[in-house]
């Protein structure tokens, strides 16, 4: 079954807006993902539990941030990687490759190791040195995808029920 919704060009078009400076395109789907070959990111607008461990993660780290949409910081942590990946060496992606394969998915703490991955690691840094540093660039982003999202809910009769 095919399930159609009005305005996802419209989501889509305001993060791919935002990240188009970084040669980045955004695509709606069920979880924030970055595609190093196809330079995309993906986005989601459902609570993903694991942006909790991320928050926590992400907050520790910029105690100043505290507060920042988890959708903020998933998306420049995604646009992050785009930043970082060059300059990761062979070692540290093979590192944050064996890293996640032993990640066991039942432990919160198994899980936090994740972010110790160099590439995790330091996507996140970016990510939080970019927002401190552009607040006002990205407030107004913000507000632009909160419109966008409101009329997405609107049109498709969203409700919190």
């Amino acid at each position: 079954m095919s399930v159609n919704l009005i305005g996802v060009d419209k989501l889509e078009k305001c993060v791919s807006d935002f990240v188009k400076p970084f040669g980045l395109t955004a695509k709606l789907d069920t979880d924030f993902a970055y595609y190093y070959e196809k330079d995309l990111i993906t986005f989601s607008i459902f609570d993903i539990i694991a942006n909790d461990l991320f928050l926590i993660d992400a907050e520790s780290r910029f105690p100043n941030l505290i507060g920042v949409p988890s959708f903020i910081w998933c998306t420049m942590h995604e646009v992050g990687h785009q930043e970082t990946w060059d300059d990761l060496t062979d070692e540290e992606l093979e590192e944050s490759t064996e890293i996640k394969k032993n990640i066991d998915t039942d432990s919160t703490s198994s899980k936090m190791t994740y972010f110790t991955c160099p590439d995790e690691y330091a996507a996140t840094e970016w990510a939080g040195n970019y927002i401190e540093s552009h607040r006002e660039e990205i407030d107004e982003f913000w507000k632009s995808f909160l419109k966008a999202l409101v009329e997405f809910y609107t049109v498709n009769h969203i409700t919190e029920d």
